[in-house]
């Protein structure tokens, strides 16, 4: 199966597999059961929207995010208009034929991810399926995958000046910031030591300091005398760029010309002495490093793009109806 069409099932399908459980939210028990949206005469419940913006409020609150009821009303117009979506595909694949063997491969594949049939189960059950109603569910995914399949054939191609146009739109993406190369010498100073600690650090610092100004190398010394985690290596801290370092080290550090060791630096660690071994300018990445990424993008882009003018002819074609909305096409109202 295709990148593309894997995409367009999942984006399809994620109202109705969503991964938290959760009862409807008081805030829809309020909703009057009713009609949410009418696709070619097939109702959508108030229902089943309620139930699919609850599972989706679970997610939510799983990661302590607990949703206003204006954040709802949000949610539940992306699930109306994902349930609308998947209604009008599952009618305009209606009349694929999908094999009971090749359903039932997928539901075993899936299956094999679980530890035992019976987590599994317990899974289904958690979002309220069964069996028959999971496998009617994985039916409906793989006539709709058919269907993309069909419809909307993966584009593959994408031309030589179609990648310099976007290489050249977006220089942004290309840019190599501004990076240094280097070590540093760390005694430390904890939160609540108290001042006694605080003077036999800085004493210990100074002292290391002028060693290094007689002479002695940066590297053994670090190794000798750094309470940092890159004491073993010399105090070698790589390279990075601004916005890594802490900001009082940061700015000492890209201040340094290459070869030059700092004085003494107070951050919220203790104290540094720093050495910059190298300085790399910002620049271009060249475009031949970043062609074939460049490719897959727009490849991608493309397919993103045909899926959804796809969906929007269907729905342009389909006789949608939402309560309190008029039909353009129709002036009517549910």
């Amino acid at each position: 199966m295709s990148k593309m069409t894997n995409k367009a099932v999942i984006i399809i399908s994620a109202i109705v597999v969503l991964a938290a459980a959760g009862g409807i939210s008081a805030y829809y028990l309020l909703r009057d059961r009713g009609v949410a949206a009418v696709v070619n005469g097939v109702k959508i419940t108030e229902e089943k929207v309620a139930e699919e913006v609850s599972k989706s409020a679970a997610q939510y609150e799983a990661q302590g995010m607990a949703l206003q009821p204006a954040q709802l009303e949000q949610v539940r117009s992306s699930v109306i208009e994902n349930l609308i979506t998947r209604e009008v595909l599952l009618q305009e694949s209606a009349s694929f034929v999908i094999p009971d063997e090749e359903i039932n491969e997928k539901i075993a594949s899936l299956q094999s991810q679980f530890e035992s049939d019976e987590a599994f189960n317990e899974a289904l059950a958690s979002q309220g399926y069964d069996p028959d109603s999971f496998k009617e569910v994985i039916l409906q995914d793989m006539k709709i995958q058919k269907l993309i399949e069909e419809k909307v054939p993966e584009e593959t191609t994408v031309t030589d000046e179609e990648i310099l146009t976007f290489y050249k739109e977006n220089p942004a993406y290309f840019t190599e910031p501004e990076r240094i190369h280097a070590s540093h010498i760390l005694v430390t100073v904890e939160a609540g030591d108290d001042d006694e600690k605080k003077n036999q650090a800085k004493a210990k610092i100074e002292r290391i300091s002028e060693e290094l100004k007689n002479g002695a190398d940066f590297a053994d010394t670090a190794r000798r005398e750094s309470e940092g985690p890159s004491g073993p290596q010399g105090g070698d801290l790589g390279e990075f760029t601004r916005g890594q370092m802490v900001s009082g080290f940061e700015t000492v550090a890209f201040a340094l010309p290459e070869g030059e060791i700092s004085g003494i630096v107070e951050t919220q660690f203790g104290y540094h002495i720093i050495k910059v071994h190298e300085r790399f300018p910002e620049s271009s990445v060249p475009l031949e490093d970043v062609r074939e990424s460049i490719n897959s993008y727009l490849v991608q882009d493309k397919n993103q793009t045909k899926l959804k003018d796809f969906l929007e002819s269907l729905k342009n074609a389909a006789k949608i109806r939402i309560p309190g909305i008029k039909d353009e096409k129709t002036t009517e109202e549910v």
